[in-house]
């Protein structure tokens, strides 16, 4: 191992503190400065790597890098330099390499030969650890080493196509011996044991382990306990699970609901339970004694009550029983009534309620309780009300008593709501900025109220104008709500506002894996709205987090070997694998690559050098790539109160369905039609993506896959294709002209007349005529350049067919292009009019008068509002207009 002399740690100190500052141009000179003086000083080459990578001069850190592993180094401070920069550059396997040189020239260098270990983790390469593992357990006699090697071991057996697997007979031989010899010490190593257990499908035996004295230390552990109550399910052991249930209640967490819920499922699976059921009814109250004598009253005892009567009602179906569980739910709000997470405990017991007078008997009766009097403060009882109240009203919309009401009932009841909310806001005045104002709920379900009138009335967009006005004010008194937020990208993007989501998004401050499962509510079609630099911005941004992942996931690893948590460790592996595989990963490719496509390929020229350059390797549309996208988005975030079968918040606040994976594999799809086009593939490779494009076409749901519009590109590009095969082998170009006309003619481009009828499905419509139009010229582009005397087609009418029909498709694709043109320039016109900002904040205000909260509003917010959303839609209109004009220019 080499030592560096005084002088070259002089010399490497300010290197390292300006890589550690992030000054790249000084750090690249100083490895510059010091290479040019000693040009085999390896320490510095990796160095200079690092910064390399981080410039983004990848080729040249790679260049240095070789070097490096030639030199194969044993010293640490290159190692770890070398490691860090092959690890930014995606490249574990390079790590692995150049550690096992180093461990074979040192075998008694432990660190090396972890540090070896390690670098396999990180490539997954389940062998290599294994060798590796044993090899430093032989050399160093540890026991970390052994169970790192049954870890490593287990992952192969995973993962082996071979079921008689001889691995796990080996790796339980091995536990057993440990077990004899005292080496299974800790909760993690019982973990394992169980892992190979488990795998082998020996349920018996891990239940035998989890009730020997080797687990007795591990009973404790959360997940060993889930483990043993899944086991003694599956064995039938309902007598062990409600005694194990109820020690741990009453001995260690009376508010461990997993433990309640365990409990509950077992005593009414019993054969012959009705001696149980009513000796559980007797352990309710007793832990409920128990948990009336801490200073903190816990939920768990008071709602297992409520869970009892339910299963009770289940079981027995009598109205005695929906009268008992009335009285454990009323009793359970009477104690947490105004606690915020009531509605959620109770939600799912409401559905004994479908009677309508057994409906207004239990909401009757918790209005009674809420308005009793007690000996707390005058701002606290206040305070206890209106929380009380708040979830009076989730109960009121999840029974489904405001979906009977008629659109002006609906209304009413929105103004009473808003009221509410503004009585409540004096007991706020003391909050800090960071905290929610006591009745934001009654706001969320005003605009839910506001969403079901708009689901009745479509037309009447106003209701979405008041609901973004009634959430902007809202939100200046609680700036950190999240809901708030949510609700109003969905809201703008009805309208087909695209500004203000973009800065919502600014001060929301997603974290990691909130970026693929959060991200959808910001950009699902929001390329349709054309705000195309700062979209691409947007998407940059999420596409940070799936390249961190390809360094930070096998560091999490890494960490789980490191402090021998096994459990984790194939935990972390399907964290890693959903992020690598997320379906969100890949519509958010497409989006991007729409986005450049639009922007890029406004001509034939430049089109065509834009396919040319286009990397499909992860957008692949066959079966196994398309079925292994993992869907990790999260569409439950909203609050949501709406009784179960009725269409939920998500479903009301947004324009369209989600992208499914069959969207990604048509859009994906016609990038490889135009791409198999450009480079001339082979026609069979041509014709197959043109086939599999038509089966989806006559097979998908044109509601859940695709929409109309995006039906209409796609059948276009099928269209066009079939074209190009039509000329190429003296098909019928005619019909195939014909076709493409009629799909033209049927895509009817709307053209508004004021700005009531702007929403999102209009720069929809217009956005994938757009679209297609790009395609389209891209297919003509290669006809043309297929077939020389077709160049001719634009300046003359042919007499041959193929000629003739060339100029129709051609001839067709100007005219609709036309349409679309008029029709931003009239909504370009109208919104540019003087008067148009000040008819619409006319008409805006003019349909909020009829809610009195309206009057206590800003009107200087309502105007930012208003000139905002008219903002957005003209930006969006000239940036259409601007494509769609190049385009016309040059046909």
């Amino acid at each position: 191992m080499s030592v560096l002399s005084d002088i070259q740690q002089r010399q490497l100190r300010p290197l390292y503190d300006a890589i550690d500052l992030g000054q790249h141009k000084q750090a690249l000179q100083q490895c510059s400065k010091i290479l040019k003086k000693q040009p085999d000083f390896v320490l510095v080459k990796a160095l200079n790597a690092v910064v390399l990578t981080r410039v983004g001069r990848s080729e040249e850190a790679q260049t240095l890098l070789k070097q490096v592993k030639k030199a194969q180094p044993t010293d640490e401070a290159t190692l770890q330099a070398a490691t860090l920069a092959f690890r930014e550059l995606g490249e574990p396997g390079e790590i692995v390499s150049m550690y096992e040189n180093a461990a074979k020239k040192q075998p008694n260098n432990e660190e090396f030969g972890v540090h070896w270990f390690m670098a396999m983790v990180r490539s997954q390469d389940y062998k290599g650890q294994q060798q590796a593992a044993l090899k430093l357990h032989k050399t160093f006699k540890k026991d970390k080493y052994m169970f790192w090697n049954i870890m490593s071991m287990l992952l192969q057996a995973k993962n082996a196509t071979d079921t008689n697997n001889i691995m796990y007979t080996l790796m339980e031989r091995m536990l057993v011996k440990a077990a004899e010899e005292g080496k299974i010490k800790a909760t993690e190593e019982v973990r394992l044991y169980l892992l190979v257990l488990l795998g082998q499908n020996k349920h018996k035996e891990a239940l035998e382990l989890l009730e020997s004295d080797l687990a007795a230390k591990s009973q404790k552990d959360p997940d060993v306990k889930q483990i043993k109550l899944d086991l003694l399910w599956e064995n039938k052991r309902y007598g062990s699970i409600i005694e194990t249930a109820k020690a741990s209640l009453e001995q260690e967490n009376a508010d461990d609901w997993i433990s309640w819920e365990w409990l509950m499922q077992s005593v009414f699976q019993e054969q012959g339970s009705g001696q149980t059921v009513q000796d559980t009814q007797a352990f309710i109250l007793r832990v409920q004694a128990q948990a009336l004598k801490n200073p903190i009253l816990k939920r768990g005892p008071f709602l297992a009550q409520v869970d009892y009567q339910y299963r009770l009602w289940q079981q027995e179906g009598q109205s005695t029983s929906v009268e008992k569980l009335q009285n454990a739910i009323i009793s359970y709000f009477d104690r947490f009534g105004s606690k915020s997470c009531f509605f959620e405990d109770v939600s799912k017991y409401l559905d004994a309620f479908k009677a309508r007078d057994a409906k207004e008997a239990l909401l009757s009766r918790m209005r009674e309780v809420k308005n009793i009097e007690n000996s707390e403060s005058e701002p606290k009882s206040k305070l206890r009300k209106i929380q009380r109240q708040v979830s009076i009203r989730k109960t009121e919309f999840y029974v489904g008593l405001y979906h009977a009401l008629s659109e002006q009932g609906m209304l009413n009841e929105v103004n009473d709501l808003c009221e509410e909310y503004h009585e409540a806001l004096p007991l706020g005045a003391e909050l800090e900025a960071s905290e929610r104002q006591h009745g934001d709920d009654f706001l969320i379900l005003a605009v839910h109220l506001l969403l079901l009138t708009y689901q009745r009335n479509p037309q009447n967009i106003t209701l979405i104008v008041q609901s973004i006005i009634i959430l902007e004010a809202a939100l200046r008194r609680s700036i950190h709500n999240f809901q708030f937020k949510l609700l109003l990208v969905r809201l703008y993007l009805l309208l087909g506002v695209q500004n203000r989501p973009l800065e919502l998004f600014r001060t929301m401050d997603f974290k990691h894996v909130q970026l693929d499962t959060l991200m959808h509510y910001f950009t699902d079609r929001s390329e349709d709205l054309a705000f195309y630099d700062r979209t691409i911005d947007l998407l940059g941004e999420n596409l940070q987090i799936y390249r961190s992942n390809e360094v930070e996931s096998p560091e999490m690893l890494v960490k789980a070997y490191q402090y021998g948590t096994f459990s984790k460790v194939e935990e972390f592996m399907d964290f890693r694998r959903r992020l690598d595989n997320s379906l969100q990963h890949t519509i958010t490719d497409l989006q991007y690559t729409y986005i450049e496509l639009v922007q890029h390929a406004f001509s034939p020229k430049h089109a065509i050098k834009f396919v040319q350059d286009l990397k499909l390797d992860g957008l692949k549309v066959d079966d196994a790539f398309i079925t292994l996208r993992s869907d990790n988005r999260d569409f439950s975030v909203l609050l949501d109160c709406t009784p179960v079968g009725s269409a939920n918040v998500d479903t009301l606040s947004k324009p369209t369905t989600a992208a499914s994976r069959e969207w990604t594999r048509v859009k994906a799809l016609l990038l490889h039609i135009v791409r198999a086009a450009v480079l001339e593939e082979s026609q069979e490779v041509f014709k197959g993506h043109l086939t599999l494009l038509s089966d989806k076409l006559t097979s998908l749901n044109f509601t859940t896959d695709l929409i109309s519009s995006e039906a209409f590109v796609a059948s276009a590009v099928a269209t066009l294709g079939e074209f190009l095969c039509a000329v190429q082998s003296d098909g019928n170009t005619g019909e195939l002209a014909e076709r493409f006309k009629e799909l033209c003619t049927q895509q009817v481009i709307p053209v508004i007349s004021s700005t009531d009828e702007l929403r999102w499905s209009y720069f929809h419509h217009i956005s994938k005529v757009l679209e297609m139009s790009v395609f389209a010229g891209i297919l003509l582009e290669v006809t043309t350049r297929a077939l020389p005397n077709l160049k001719k087609a634009k300046q003359a009418d042919g007499a041959d067919p193929e000629t003739q029909a060339f100029k129709a498709i051609h001839d067709t694709l100007k005219d609709i292009l036309a349409q679309a043109q008029t029709s931003l320039k009239t909504s370009v016109k109208l919104l540019r009019a003087k008067s148009s900002l000040q008819d619409f904040r006319k008409k805006v205000t003019e349909d909020v008068a009829w809610l009195p909260y309206a009057q206590k509003l800003d009107p200087a917010q309502l105007d930012d509002t208003v000139r905002s959303m008219h903002a957005s839609w003209l930006t969006s209109c000239q940036a259409l207009q601007e494509e769609v004009d190049r385009r016309l220019k040059i046909r």
